[in-house]
């Protein structure tokens, strides 16, 4: 989408891109220019210190910025030419003149777990999706302390997971009726106002010093110009633009004054990105004066999702399902297992079962980089029946690839008393059984995977390798 396969804002990756689209990036350089310069002029000399200039061009962080693009869908002769130190020597004298500037991105829209609903994203080239990415790691690295430490979400080394394990057995021991409540923030990413935005590249000047990074990533946001759905250059304000790798930064960055207010209240309280959860005596109070500080700042809590929580009834939280001191998955996240459980088995049914299992068993044990389904989410859940409704469904898949016969039905959302998951049976289920091995060869059942994971790692890996 919009991405050029070799970027002409470096000499040795011209590809002669049309008269328009360089008109059209001309002019968004004239106009944020323009802007930026009327505020204030960002721009240093080459003879001062540029921290974040010297620690953007380190080898690591480009190894670990080209490693994670080999993974999503860059051209990867643009990802060869930006492995090649002469190539980011020429990137790095672009910067350094003035000449390197972030094209106006492209809008996308994409569906909400609400089904007809959707969200805009902004959607950079693959240069620009490079430069942001390590321009967001390098805040996050540098700048860590404008982070409210109640603020959970982007951060390296940290999952929902432990976050959900806290707030199951805080809400298991207040009183009945009356714990808490979480909400999210209405259309957060697309309401902070640029003044806060600029309060934010504020305080990383002041940790770090000028530097020409800075001032290429505040002129993008000064930007309004983007391409609509039908590639036509049109403008507005895109607040946080949520798609852009810096977003998740500010982000977390934007609130930390309502992060800090929000935990003088006594209780348990956490924030990832637009989704908070407060549990203790005050709540009340607490949510009383986050909306009243919400609206200071020119922005809303989402009415409809609102919703005070207690130990009896059944809620969602960072995809997970939570009842007491009983945690299950949410309808979203079942539906995005089933899915992958679909595609790697029912859809490619000809491969057969050994396959299959080996696919199934690589998805949810091992992953990328060694972190598969099972360290973000089974590890986690201790809904044992619904584990198990799970564990049959995936199995289920299995033996379709050794039949053939693929109507397996699938798993519904169903929150009751003893948990939230639902077996629907397809046609094919009872013969499919009936004519392979209860047990899969080269396939670890979710119960055994669990059970091991909870004694030590060592065992898990030892019967899931």
């Amino acid at each position: 989408m919009g991405q050029d396969k070799r970027d002409e804002r470096i000499p040795e990756l011209a590809s002669g891109a049309g008269v328009r689209q360089e008109t059209q990036r001309d002019t968004a350089h004239n106009e944020t220019t323009q802007k930026v310069k009327t505020k204030k002029t960002y721009h240093i000399t080459i003879a001062m210190k540029d921290m974040l200039l010297e620690k953007f061009f380190e080898k690591e962080r480009w190894q670990r910025a080209i490693t994670k693009a080999c993974d999503k869908n860059f051209d990867k002769g643009l990802l060869i030419f930006l492995s090649k130190p002469e190539t980011r020597a020429a990137f790095r004298a672009k910067i350094v003149k003035g000449k390197y500037i972030i094209a106006p991105p492209h809008a996308a829209r994409i569906p909400k777990d609400t089904p007809g609903e959707f969200r805009t994203v902004f959607i950079n080239e693959s240069l620009d999706r490079i430069f942001l990415s390590i321009a967001n790691d390098l805040l996050f690295d540098t700048c860590q302390d404008m982070i409210h430490p109640a603020c959970r979400s982007y951060l390296r080394g940290t999952g929902c997971g432990d976050t959900v394990r806290q707030v199951s057995s805080l809400i298991t021991r207040m009183s009945p009726n009356n714990a808490g409540w979480k909400s999210d923030l209405s259309k957060y990413f697309d309401s902070v106002p640029l003044r806060y935005i600029d309060a934010c590249f504020d305080e990383v000047e002041k940790r770090t010093g000028p530097s020409m990074i800075l001032d290429i990533v505040r002129a993008y946001y000064h930007s309004n110009l983007f391409f609509d759905e039908t590639g036509e250059l049109a403008s507005k304000y895109q607040s946080l633009k949520q798609g852009c790798a810096v977003s998740s930064f500010l982000a977390d960055a934007a609130l930390y004054r309502i992060d800090e207010i929000l935990t003088e209240y006594g209780g348990f309280y956490r924030r990832y990105s637009d989704d908070m959860i407060f549990i203790g005596e005050q709540h009340r109070e607490a949510l009383v004066r986050l909306e009243a500080e919400l609206a200071v700042m020119g922005m809303r809590l989402n009415p409809a999702k609102i919703e005070t929580i207690d130990a009896s009834s059944w809620f969602k939280f960072l995809g997970f399902s939570i009842r007491g001191d009983v945690i299950s998955l949410s309808r979203t996240a079942v539906e995005k297992f089933t899915r992958q459980i679909k595609n790697l088995t029912v859809k490619k049914y000809r491969q057969g079962q050994q396959k299959a299992a080996a696919a199934v068993q690589d998805f949810l044990y091992h992953g990328y980089d060694g972190h598969g389904w099972a360290a973000t989410h089974l590890r986690f859940i201790n809904c044992r029946r619904d584990i198990e409704t799970l564990n049959a469904y995936v199995m289920d898949g299995i033996r379709a690839c050794a039949t053939g016969n693929r109507h397996i039905g699938g798993v519904g959302y169903n929150p009751s008393q003893n948990g939230c998951l639902q077996r629907n049976p397809g046609k094919n289920v009872s013969a499919n059984r009936a004519k392979t091995k209860k047990d899969i060869e080269g396939y670890t059942s979710l119960m055994c995977a669990r059970n091991a994971m909870t004694i030590n790692q060592s065992l898990f890996n030892a019967i899931t390798a």
